[in-house]
Protein backbone atom coordinates (compact mmCIF):
# COMPACT_ATOMS: atom_id res chain seq x y z
CA UNK A 1 0.00 0.00 0.00
CA UNK A 2 1.31 3.44 -0.88
CA UNK A 3 2.25 5.45 2.21
CA UNK A 4 0.36 8.69 2.70
CA UNK A 5 2.11 11.95 3.53
CA UNK A 6 4.43 10.64 6.24
CA UNK A 7 6.52 13.79 6.75
CA UNK A 8 3.40 15.88 7.12
CA UNK A 9 2.09 13.45 9.70
CA UNK A 10 5.28 13.72 11.74
CA UNK A 11 4.56 17.42 12.14
CA UNK A 12 0.96 16.71 13.08
CA UNK A 13 2.17 14.02 15.50
CA UNK A 14 4.48 16.43 17.32
CA UNK A 15 1.62 18.91 17.73
CA UNK A 16 -0.64 16.14 19.01
CA UNK A 17 1.80 14.86 21.59
CA UNK A 18 2.30 18.25 23.24
CA UNK A 19 -1.17 19.71 22.88
CA UNK A 20 -3.66 16.82 22.96
CA UNK A 21 -2.75 14.16 25.55
CA UNK A 22 -5.00 11.14 25.97
CA UNK A 23 -7.79 12.06 28.36
CA UNK A 24 -9.07 9.73 31.08
CA UNK A 25 -12.71 10.68 31.55
CA UNK A 26 -15.72 9.85 33.69
CA UNK A 27 -14.34 6.90 35.65
CA UNK A 28 -14.42 6.28 39.36
CA UNK A 29 -11.53 7.35 41.59
CA UNK A 30 -10.73 3.70 42.28
CA UNK A 31 -10.52 2.93 38.57
CA UNK A 32 -8.68 6.18 37.87
CA UNK A 33 -6.08 5.26 40.48
CA UNK A 34 -5.71 1.80 38.97
CA UNK A 35 -5.25 3.29 35.51
CA UNK A 36 -2.63 5.77 36.68
CA UNK A 37 -0.75 2.94 38.37
CA UNK A 38 -1.11 0.81 35.24
CA UNK A 39 -2.82 -2.10 36.95
CA UNK A 40 -3.59 -5.03 34.63
CA UNK A 41 -7.32 -5.56 34.09
CA UNK A 42 -7.17 -9.24 33.27
CA UNK A 43 -6.99 -12.55 35.07
CA UNK A 44 -3.79 -14.37 34.14
CA UNK A 45 -5.31 -17.65 35.32
CA UNK A 46 -8.54 -17.29 33.31
CA UNK A 47 -9.62 -20.05 30.96
CA UNK A 48 -9.23 -19.60 27.22
CA UNK A 49 -7.11 -17.24 25.18
CA UNK A 50 -3.93 -18.38 23.52
CA UNK A 51 -4.12 -21.72 25.29
CA UNK A 52 -7.86 -22.19 24.82
CA UNK A 53 -9.15 -24.59 27.47
CA UNK A 54 -6.09 -24.29 29.72
CA UNK A 55 -4.87 -21.43 31.86
CA UNK A 56 -2.51 -19.02 30.18
CA UNK A 57 -0.57 -15.86 30.75
CA UNK A 58 0.77 -13.39 28.25
CA UNK A 59 3.67 -11.70 30.02
CA UNK A 60 3.29 -8.05 30.91
CA UNK A 61 3.40 -5.97 34.05
CA UNK A 62 0.52 -3.82 32.77
CA UNK A 63 -2.14 -3.75 30.08
CA UNK A 64 0.09 -2.02 27.54
CA UNK A 65 2.83 -4.65 27.78
CA UNK A 66 0.29 -7.46 27.77
CA UNK A 67 -1.49 -6.28 24.61
CA UNK A 68 1.86 -5.56 22.95
CA UNK A 69 3.10 -9.09 23.67
CA UNK A 70 -0.19 -10.65 22.59
CA UNK A 71 -0.03 -9.27 19.05
CA UNK A 72 3.68 -10.07 18.75
CA UNK A 73 2.79 -13.66 19.69
CA UNK A 74 0.32 -13.63 16.78
CA UNK A 75 3.16 -12.81 14.34
CA UNK A 76 2.40 -9.11 13.92
CA UNK A 77 5.52 -6.97 13.57
CA UNK A 78 6.34 -4.38 16.25
CA UNK A 79 5.29 -1.64 13.81
CA UNK A 80 1.94 -3.31 13.13
CA UNK A 81 1.41 -3.94 16.83
CA UNK A 82 2.03 -0.27 17.58
CA UNK A 83 -0.53 0.67 14.92
CA UNK A 84 -3.14 -1.56 16.53
CA UNK A 85 -2.31 -0.29 20.00
CA UNK A 86 -2.60 3.35 18.99
CA UNK A 87 -6.20 2.65 18.00
CA UNK A 88 -7.05 0.63 21.11
CA UNK A 89 -5.53 3.26 23.40
CA UNK A 90 -7.66 5.91 21.73
CA UNK A 91 -10.80 3.77 21.95
CA UNK A 92 -10.31 3.10 25.67
CA UNK A 93 -9.24 6.68 26.57
CA UNK A 94 -5.79 5.43 27.46
CA UNK A 95 -6.75 2.57 29.80
CA UNK A 96 -6.72 -0.53 27.56
CA UNK A 97 -9.40 -1.70 29.98
CA UNK A 98 -11.78 -4.33 28.51
CA UNK A 99 -14.55 -3.22 30.91
CA UNK A 100 -14.81 0.33 29.59
CA UNK A 101 -18.02 1.73 28.09
CA UNK A 102 -18.32 4.72 25.79
CA UNK A 103 -18.29 7.75 28.06
CA UNK A 104 -15.74 6.20 30.43
CA UNK A 105 -17.88 4.18 32.87
CA UNK A 106 -16.77 0.67 33.75
CA UNK A 107 -19.00 -2.34 33.13
CA UNK A 108 -19.67 -5.01 35.69
CA UNK A 109 -22.39 -6.64 33.57
CA UNK A 110 -21.48 -7.33 29.92
CA UNK A 111 -25.21 -7.40 29.08
CA UNK A 112 -25.80 -3.91 30.53
CA UNK A 113 -28.20 -2.34 28.00
CA UNK A 114 -27.65 1.28 29.14
CA UNK A 115 -26.39 3.17 26.10
CA UNK A 116 -27.16 6.67 27.39
CA UNK A 117 -23.49 7.65 27.10
CA UNK A 118 -22.97 5.80 23.83
CA UNK A 119 -23.06 2.26 22.46
CA UNK A 120 -19.30 1.50 22.50
CA UNK A 121 -18.03 -1.38 24.63
CA UNK A 122 -14.62 -2.85 25.45
CA UNK A 123 -11.15 -2.60 23.93
CA UNK A 124 -12.32 -1.72 20.43
CA UNK A 125 -15.55 -0.01 21.54
CA UNK A 126 -17.68 -2.53 19.69
CA UNK A 127 -21.25 -1.24 19.14
CA UNK A 128 -23.55 -2.71 21.81
CA UNK A 129 -26.39 -3.88 19.58
CA UNK A 130 -24.11 -5.11 16.78
CA UNK A 131 -20.54 -6.42 17.12
CA UNK A 132 -20.70 -6.52 20.95
CA UNK A 133 -23.48 -9.10 20.72
CA UNK A 134 -21.24 -11.25 18.49
CA UNK A 135 -18.49 -10.93 21.13
CA UNK A 136 -20.92 -12.15 23.79
CA UNK A 137 -21.79 -15.15 21.59
CA UNK A 138 -18.08 -15.79 21.00
CA UNK A 139 -17.45 -15.85 24.76
CA UNK A 140 -20.46 -18.05 25.51
CA UNK A 141 -19.76 -20.58 22.74
CA UNK A 142 -16.04 -20.93 23.40
CA UNK A 143 -14.96 -24.24 24.95
CA UNK A 144 -15.13 -23.74 27.88
CA UNK A 145 -17.23 -20.53 28.04
CA UNK A 146 -15.15 -17.44 28.83
CA UNK A 147 -15.52 -14.06 30.51
CA UNK A 148 -16.44 -11.41 27.89
CA UNK A 149 -14.97 -8.67 30.10
CA UNK A 150 -11.52 -10.27 30.25
CA UNK A 151 -8.59 -8.89 28.31
CA UNK A 152 -7.65 -12.27 26.86
CA UNK A 153 -11.15 -12.88 25.47
CA UNK A 154 -11.35 -9.49 23.78
CA UNK A 155 -7.90 -9.81 22.23
CA UNK A 156 -8.85 -13.21 20.85
CA UNK A 157 -12.11 -11.73 19.52
CA UNK A 158 -10.15 -9.12 17.55
CA UNK A 159 -8.25 -11.95 15.87
CA UNK A 160 -11.50 -13.90 15.38
CA UNK A 161 -13.16 -10.95 13.65
CA UNK A 162 -10.18 -10.50 11.33
CA UNK A 163 -9.39 -14.15 10.57
CA UNK A 164 -12.18 -16.41 11.85
CA UNK A 165 -9.51 -18.38 13.69
CA UNK A 166 -10.05 -20.59 15.50
CA UNK A 167 -13.65 -21.27 14.43
CA UNK A 168 -16.26 -21.12 17.21
CA UNK A 169 -19.35 -23.22 16.58
CA UNK A 170 -22.41 -21.14 15.75
CA UNK A 171 -20.56 -17.79 15.67
CA UNK A 172 -19.65 -16.11 12.36
CA UNK A 173 -15.97 -15.13 12.37
CA UNK A 174 -13.72 -13.43 9.87
CA UNK A 175 -16.22 -10.69 9.05
CA UNK A 176 -13.54 -7.97 9.04
CA UNK A 177 -10.75 -9.61 7.02
CA UNK A 178 -9.54 -6.56 5.09
CA UNK A 179 -7.34 -5.28 7.93
CA UNK A 180 -5.54 -8.61 8.32
CA UNK A 181 -5.06 -8.92 4.57
CA UNK A 182 -3.62 -5.39 4.39
CA UNK A 183 -1.25 -6.16 7.28
CA UNK A 184 0.00 -9.24 5.45
CA UNK A 185 0.64 -7.18 2.30
CA UNK A 186 2.63 -4.44 4.07
CA UNK A 187 6.19 -3.74 2.91
CA UNK A 188 6.98 -0.56 4.87
CA UNK A 189 9.41 -0.44 7.79
CA UNK A 190 10.01 1.77 10.82
CA UNK A 191 7.81 4.78 11.53
CA UNK A 192 6.35 4.66 8.03
CA UNK A 193 5.06 1.16 8.78
CA UNK A 194 3.64 2.29 12.14
CA UNK A 195 1.63 5.04 10.45
CA UNK A 196 0.40 2.70 7.74
CA UNK A 197 -0.60 0.03 10.29
CA UNK A 198 -2.50 2.59 12.36
CA UNK A 199 -4.36 3.72 9.22
CA UNK A 200 -5.16 0.13 8.23
CA UNK A 201 -6.57 -0.86 11.60
CA UNK A 202 -8.66 2.30 11.92
CA UNK A 203 -10.04 2.19 8.39
CA UNK A 204 -10.61 -1.53 7.93
CA UNK A 205 -11.23 -2.80 11.46
CA UNK A 206 -12.46 0.03 13.67
CA UNK A 207 -14.43 1.73 10.87
CA UNK A 208 -15.28 4.62 13.23
CA UNK A 209 -17.08 7.91 12.55
CA UNK A 210 -13.93 9.54 11.14
CA UNK A 211 -13.53 6.67 8.66
CA UNK A 212 -17.17 6.97 7.58
CA UNK A 213 -16.72 10.71 7.06
CA UNK A 214 -13.43 10.14 5.20
CA UNK A 215 -15.00 7.52 2.93
CA UNK A 216 -17.84 9.95 2.16
CA UNK A 217 -15.37 12.74 1.33
CA UNK A 218 -16.50 14.99 4.19
CA UNK A 219 -13.05 15.13 5.85
CA UNK A 220 -9.50 14.65 4.63
CA UNK A 221 -6.90 11.98 5.44
CA UNK A 222 -5.09 14.05 8.09
CA UNK A 223 -8.26 14.91 9.99
CA UNK A 224 -9.43 11.31 9.91
CA UNK A 225 -6.25 9.46 10.85
CA UNK A 226 -3.50 11.71 12.27
CA UNK A 227 -4.51 11.52 15.95
CA UNK A 228 -4.36 7.75 16.13
CA UNK A 229 -1.17 7.67 14.08
CA UNK A 230 0.34 10.01 16.67
CA UNK A 231 -0.60 7.67 19.52
CA UNK A 232 0.75 4.72 17.52
CA UNK A 233 4.09 6.43 16.92
CA UNK A 234 4.32 7.25 20.61
CA UNK A 235 3.59 3.62 21.48
CA UNK A 236 6.24 2.44 19.04
CA UNK A 237 8.83 4.79 20.55
CA UNK A 238 8.10 3.36 24.00
CA UNK A 239 7.78 -0.31 23.12
CA UNK A 240 9.84 -1.11 20.03
CA UNK A 241 12.79 -2.38 22.07
CA UNK A 242 10.69 -4.88 24.03
CA UNK A 243 11.83 -8.48 23.77
CA UNK A 244 9.79 -11.23 22.15
CA UNK A 245 7.06 -12.60 24.40
CA UNK A 246 7.10 -15.90 26.24
CA UNK A 247 3.70 -17.58 26.40
CA UNK A 248 3.11 -20.07 29.18
CA UNK A 249 0.25 -22.53 28.82
CA UNK A 250 -1.38 -25.08 31.04
CA UNK A 251 -1.56 -25.85 34.74
CA UNK A 252 1.85 -27.52 34.70
CA UNK A 253 3.81 -24.55 33.38
CA UNK A 254 4.08 -25.84 29.82
CA UNK A 255 6.54 -23.65 27.94
CA UNK A 256 5.16 -22.43 24.60
CA UNK A 257 7.65 -19.65 24.05
CA UNK A 258 7.71 -18.97 20.31
CA UNK A 259 10.93 -17.52 18.96
CA UNK A 260 11.86 -17.69 15.32
CA UNK A 261 15.52 -18.47 15.65
CA UNK A 262 18.06 -20.75 17.34
CA UNK A 263 16.29 -22.99 19.87
CA UNK A 264 19.08 -25.42 20.68
CA UNK A 265 19.15 -24.14 24.26
CA UNK A 266 15.41 -24.75 24.71
CA UNK A 267 14.95 -28.18 26.32
CA UNK A 268 12.35 -30.75 25.31
CA UNK A 269 9.39 -31.01 27.67
CA UNK A 270 6.69 -33.59 28.31
CA UNK A 271 6.81 -37.26 27.35
CA UNK A 272 9.60 -37.50 24.79
CA UNK A 273 10.99 -40.50 22.91
CA UNK A 274 14.00 -38.85 21.27
CA UNK A 275 15.54 -35.46 20.61
CA UNK A 276 17.98 -33.98 18.13
CA UNK A 277 19.48 -30.70 16.94
CA UNK A 278 18.95 -29.96 13.25
CA UNK A 279 18.83 -27.12 10.75
CA UNK A 280 15.40 -25.52 10.53
CA UNK A 281 14.04 -22.78 8.28
CA UNK A 282 11.78 -19.78 8.85
CA UNK A 283 10.93 -17.36 6.04
CA UNK A 284 13.92 -18.64 4.05
CA UNK A 285 16.45 -18.20 6.87
CA UNK A 286 18.28 -21.16 8.40
CA UNK A 287 18.50 -21.72 12.17
CA UNK A 288 19.84 -24.42 14.44
CA UNK A 289 16.88 -25.83 16.34
CA UNK A 290 16.13 -28.57 18.85
CA UNK A 291 13.39 -31.02 17.87
CA UNK A 292 11.66 -33.57 20.08
CA UNK A 293 9.81 -36.79 19.20
CA UNK A 294 6.55 -37.00 21.13
CA UNK A 295 5.63 -40.19 23.00
CA UNK A 296 1.94 -40.95 22.52
CA UNK A 297 -0.19 -42.65 25.20
CA UNK A 298 -0.07 -46.44 25.07
CA UNK A 299 3.42 -46.53 23.58
CA UNK A 300 2.62 -44.85 20.27
CA UNK A 301 5.13 -42.82 18.29
CA UNK A 302 4.28 -39.17 17.80
CA UNK A 303 5.64 -36.45 15.50
CA UNK A 304 8.91 -34.56 15.77
CA UNK A 305 8.19 -30.97 16.84
CA UNK A 306 10.17 -27.90 17.88
CA UNK A 307 11.29 -28.05 21.51
CA UNK A 308 9.36 -24.82 22.13
CA UNK A 309 6.02 -26.55 21.60
CA UNK A 310 6.99 -30.04 22.78
CA UNK A 311 5.45 -29.65 26.25
CA UNK A 312 2.18 -28.34 24.89
CA UNK A 313 1.99 -31.02 22.20
CA UNK A 314 2.79 -33.76 24.71
CA UNK A 315 0.02 -32.53 27.01
CA UNK A 316 -2.37 -32.42 24.05
CA UNK A 317 -1.45 -36.00 23.15
CA UNK A 318 -2.35 -37.15 26.67
CA UNK A 319 -5.65 -35.27 26.64
CA UNK A 320 -6.53 -36.54 23.17
CA UNK A 321 -5.55 -40.08 24.12
CA UNK A 322 -7.97 -40.05 27.05
CA UNK A 323 -10.72 -39.36 24.50
CA UNK A 324 -9.52 -42.16 22.19
CA UNK A 325 -7.91 -39.73 19.75
CA UNK A 326 -4.41 -40.08 18.29
CA UNK A 327 -2.43 -36.99 17.28
CA UNK A 328 0.26 -38.93 15.42
CA UNK A 329 1.43 -37.33 12.22
CA UNK A 330 4.18 -35.77 10.17
CA UNK A 331 5.92 -32.92 11.96
CA UNK A 332 9.40 -31.56 11.29
CA UNK A 333 10.71 -31.70 7.72
CA UNK A 334 14.24 -31.23 6.48
CA UNK A 335 14.79 -28.98 3.47
CA UNK A 336 15.12 -32.07 1.29
CA UNK A 337 11.85 -33.43 2.68
CA UNK A 338 10.13 -30.18 1.73
CA UNK A 339 11.59 -30.42 -1.76
CA UNK A 340 10.35 -34.02 -2.01
CA UNK A 341 6.87 -32.88 -0.92
CA UNK A 342 6.89 -30.21 -3.64
CA UNK A 343 7.82 -32.82 -6.25
CA UNK A 344 5.20 -35.26 -4.94
CA UNK A 345 2.49 -32.60 -4.99
CA UNK A 346 3.16 -31.48 -8.54
CA UNK A 347 4.55 -27.95 -8.03
CA UNK A 348 5.58 -26.50 -11.44
CA UNK A 349 8.89 -25.14 -10.16
CA UNK A 350 10.33 -26.61 -6.98
CA UNK A 351 12.04 -23.42 -5.80
CA UNK A 352 9.90 -20.50 -6.91
CA UNK A 353 6.34 -21.57 -7.78
CA UNK A 354 3.78 -20.35 -5.23
CA UNK A 355 2.23 -22.94 -2.94
CA UNK A 356 -1.14 -22.44 -4.60
CA UNK A 357 0.24 -23.68 -7.95
CA UNK A 358 0.80 -27.19 -6.59
CA UNK A 359 -1.76 -30.00 -6.86
CA UNK A 360 -1.86 -29.92 -3.05
CA UNK A 361 -0.68 -26.48 -1.85
CA UNK A 362 2.88 -26.89 -0.56
CA UNK A 363 5.15 -24.09 0.67
CA UNK A 364 8.45 -23.35 -1.03
CA UNK A 365 11.55 -24.94 0.53
CA UNK A 366 12.57 -22.84 3.53
CA UNK A 367 9.10 -21.36 4.04
CA UNK A 368 7.03 -24.14 5.61
CA UNK A 369 6.05 -24.27 9.28
CA UNK A 370 7.05 -27.93 9.11
CA UNK A 371 10.66 -26.82 8.67
CA UNK A 372 10.72 -25.23 12.12
CA UNK A 373 8.77 -28.08 13.70
CA UNK A 374 5.81 -25.74 14.14
CA UNK A 375 3.26 -27.84 12.18
CA UNK A 376 1.92 -31.40 12.11
CA UNK A 377 -0.08 -33.15 9.37
CA UNK A 378 -2.43 -35.40 11.34
CA UNK A 379 -2.33 -39.02 10.17
CA UNK A 380 -5.92 -39.70 11.25
CA UNK A 381 -7.39 -36.90 9.10
CA UNK A 382 -7.66 -37.66 5.36
CA UNK A 383 -6.13 -35.28 2.84
CA UNK A 384 -9.50 -33.91 1.79
CA UNK A 385 -11.93 -31.04 2.27
CA UNK A 386 -15.38 -32.67 2.59
CA UNK A 387 -17.25 -29.50 3.49
CA UNK A 388 -16.53 -25.79 3.74
CA UNK A 389 -17.78 -22.78 5.60
CA UNK A 390 -17.24 -19.21 4.45
CA UNK A 391 -14.90 -17.16 6.64
CA UNK A 392 -14.17 -13.60 5.52
CA UNK A 393 -15.41 -14.35 2.03
CA UNK A 394 -13.09 -17.36 1.68
CA UNK A 395 -13.71 -21.07 2.14
CA UNK A 396 -12.59 -22.73 5.38
CA UNK A 397 -12.29 -26.51 5.06
CA UNK A 398 -14.04 -28.78 7.54
CA UNK A 399 -14.30 -32.52 8.12
CA UNK A 400 -17.08 -32.89 10.71
CA UNK A 401 -17.38 -36.67 10.24
CA UNK A 402 -13.76 -37.20 11.33
CA UNK A 403 -13.38 -37.68 15.10
CA UNK A 404 -9.82 -36.37 15.21
CA UNK A 405 -10.77 -33.20 13.33
CA UNK A 406 -13.74 -32.70 15.65
CA UNK A 407 -11.57 -33.08 18.74
CA UNK A 408 -8.84 -30.76 17.45
CA UNK A 409 -11.37 -28.12 16.43
CA UNK A 410 -12.69 -28.08 19.99
CA UNK A 411 -9.45 -28.42 21.94
CA UNK A 412 -6.27 -27.80 19.89
CA UNK A 413 -6.47 -24.08 20.65
CA UNK A 414 -5.87 -25.02 24.28
CA UNK A 415 -2.38 -26.09 23.23
CA UNK A 416 -1.58 -23.27 20.80
CA UNK A 417 -2.44 -25.00 17.51
CA UNK A 418 -4.72 -23.83 14.68
CA UNK A 419 -5.92 -25.43 11.47
CA UNK A 420 -4.67 -24.18 8.12
CA UNK A 421 -7.75 -22.72 6.42
CA UNK A 422 -7.48 -24.91 3.32
CA UNK A 423 -6.26 -28.16 4.91
CA UNK A 424 -8.21 -30.06 7.56
CA UNK A 425 -5.17 -32.22 8.38
CA UNK A 426 -2.57 -29.45 8.83
CA UNK A 427 -2.32 -27.88 12.32
CA UNK A 428 0.28 -25.31 13.29
CA UNK A 429 1.13 -22.51 15.72
CA UNK A 430 -0.40 -19.81 13.50
CA UNK A 431 -2.72 -21.53 11.03
CA UNK A 432 -0.15 -21.46 8.23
Amino acid sequence: MIYRGFLKLLVIYSVFIFSSPIQIIAISETDRNAVLHNTPFYDAASQGGICGGGSYSVPGSNNLETVWNYFLSKNFTPEQTAGILGNLRKETVGTLDPRIKQGGQMMTDPNDPDVSAGKGRGLAQWTYDQRWQVLLDFAENSVPPRDPLSLDLQLDFIMFEMTGQPPVEGVPGGRWPRAYEEFQAMTQTGEEAVAEASYIFQRYYEVNHEVVAFNAGRIGYDEAFSERIGISLDTYADMAGASAPEITCGPDGINVEIIEGDTTDTPCQGNILNEDTVVGYREGDAYNIRICQIALPGGGTGPWVNSQISGAYSAMAVSAGSAGISVAGGGFRTNQSQIDARIRNGCPDIDISPASSCRIPTARPGYSNHQMGFAVDMSAIPVSCPTTTVVGGRNFCQNPSNATWQWLTSYAGAYGLQQLRTETWHWSIDGR
